[in-house]
């Protein structure tokens, strides 16, 4: 009996690595490079024709005259590439709510927060405390984008009606107003910050 059933195996195993693994992929790859390239190609961006970031990923922004994101868990010391070059390499923090050193982390982090943002901590904005599931988020909510609005200007030298005109043209609105929340590129607004002000 095994020696009937060998064949039409074989060929089931041939066909569908034809059609899953050649026909599929290339279709979809095709496609994405027709109708989405930027997103097919990891939506780089570029300035003066040096790529700096991607706005699919969150990029760690410390200084003042620059907007932050959301914690971000980047690795840069474990992977190099066969040049030696480090590799950027991200993941959650898998904390837990009820961790104590976690709870004690936010505390630190909400106080430290609260004084750089000239608010009451427990009006820090929670995406400003807490990285995203894939520790790689590119966006922050405008709430969180419009606490920095004030540190921002004063850091750059530029009122803060500049800086919120700005966050404005980087804002992503929900779909059809339903699917999603109204986000804020952090790169997109950095970029666009570096071109006004000191």
């Amino acid at each position: 009996m095994l020696s009937t059933l060998w064949k039409p195996c074989v060929r089931f195993f041939l066909l569908f690595t034809l059609v899953c693994g050649v026909l599929y992929t290339g279709s979809v790859t095709i496609l994405a490079q027709l109708f989405f390239p930027a997103q097919a190609n990891g939506s780089l961006v570029e300035k003066d024709g040096v790529v700096v970031g991607s706005t699919a990923i969150g990029q760690p922004f410390k200084d003042d005259d620059h907007l932050w994101g959301r914690p971000a868990s980047i690795d840069v010391t474990s992977f190099q590439d066969e040049f030696g070059q480090p590799l950027v390499y991200g993941a959650p923090a898998n904390h837990v709510r009820s961790d104590s050193a976690y709870q004690q982390d936010l505390s630190t982090k909400r106080e430290d927060l609260a004084v750089k943002l000239g608010v009451d901590p427990k009006d820090v904005p929670a995406d400003l405390l807490a990285s995203s599931a894939s520790g790689l988020d590119p966006d922050i909510s405008p709430k969180a984008a419009k606490a920095q609005v004030k540190r921002i200007a004063q850091a750059k030298g530029i009122s803060e009606k500049e800086v919120q005109n700005v966050i404005d043209a980087c804002t992503s609105k929900s779909w059809l107003g339903l699917f999603g929340e109204d986000r804020v590129n952090v790169l997109e607004v950095n970029l666009k910050l570096d071109e006004i002000g000191h």
